[in-house]
C-alpha cells in the first residue's frame, strides 16, 4: 500500500513539472467569430443549417 502512494505522489509531481515547462505555444489563441447570416431556409425565429461566418473579421465568408 506504501509503495502505491509513492508511485501517485511521483506521478503527479511529474505530472505538474510537464505542465510547468510545456511551451506557452500550445494555449489557443482568441478567434472571432462572426454570424453573416443563414444560408438555408429560416424556419420562424430559428436560423437553419448551412450558417454563413466570417473568421477574425475576414472578408471570406465560410459556410458550415
Amino acid at each position: 500500500m506504501k509503495i502505491n502512494k509513492i508511485y501517485t505522489v511521483a506521478s503527479a509531481c511529474v505530472f505538474c513539472a510537464l505542465l510547468l515547462f510545456s511551451p506557452s505555444e500550445v494555449r489557443a489563441d482568441s478567434v472571432t467569430l462572426t454570424l453573416t447570416g443563414a444560408g438555408g431556409q429560416s424556419s420562424g425565429p430559428y436560423c437553419v443549417y448551412p450558417y454563413d461566418f466570417s473568421v477574425n473579421n475576414n472578408a471570406a465568408n465560410t459556410s458550415r
